[in-house]
Order: C-alpha cells, then structure tokens, then sequence
C-alpha cells in the first residue's frame, strides 16, 4: 500500500484533491478516468484507495468541473519496487534510477533528447517489474 503523503510535495496547498494513478506504458491512463479524491495534508496511515503492484505510475492531477473530469499537466512518477525481505530490490532500483537520471538529465547535452531517453528507460523499467 502506498502513504498518501508519498504522493505530494511538503509545500502542495491544503484541500481536496482528485489523482488517478495511471500504468507509466505506451498506452498512458485509460479513457475513463479512475480518480481518487484524497485530503492534503493527509494523517501518515492514510493510504491510497486502491491495491497497486509493482510498477511505475504516472500520478495524474484530475480536475471536475461541469460534470466534465480533465487531466492536467500538474503529474509526478511513482515507481513501486517489489518487496524483498533484505530490502535489496528496492536499492537496487534505487540506484538504477538516480545514475539514469544523472545521465539523461545532468551529462546529456541535448536536454530534449535526455528527458525522452529517460521516458523510454522507464518505460522498459516498467516491464521489467511487470514480469
């Protein structure tokens, strides 16, 4: 299960929120929306509504109005390591992740280029858990 507060950043604004949590893959969030509402700041045992396997997640900030649900530009990552009893998996992809991001968003040259590459990286992350 995952911590609400995971999910936001320490200066989000308080209030309602409404996040739908979607496979990071070539297909991207489905076409019904499956949003959650969630309160921020959250109490540290709120978790987030729905079981999640392993896998990267695209967290995708819904906004309703009118009866009409759109999704917004305002989305982070989540990337949910299999659980190991040492805790080896996770550093493992711990570590994997933070050199990749160094490469594609510090070292490489052209900044366009890198973000794609890491875009394509996560997406071969996210088979790679799915397995």
């Amino acid at each position: 299960m995952v911590s609400i507060k995971k999910l936001f950043r320490g200066n989000a604004p308080a209030g309602e929120y409404e996040l739908e949590a979607c496979p990071f893959n070539a297909e991207g969030c489905p076409s019904e929306s499956g949003a959650r509402k969630v309160r921020w700041p959250a109490q540290p045992d709120v978790l987030w509504p729905d079981a999640l396997s392993a896998g990267l997640y695209e967290i995708v900030r819904v906004i309703t109005a009118g009866g009409i649900s759109v999704r917004t530009t305002d989305r982070g990552l989540l990337l949910l390591a299999p659980r190991s009893g040492d805790g080896k998996s996770f550093k493992d992809f711990q570590i994997k992740v933070e050199s990749v991001e160094t490469t594609f968003l510090k070292d490489w040259t052209d900044k366009n280029e890198g973000q794609e590459m890491l875009s394509v990286f996560f997406l071969y992350l996210s088979g790679q858990l799915q397995k």
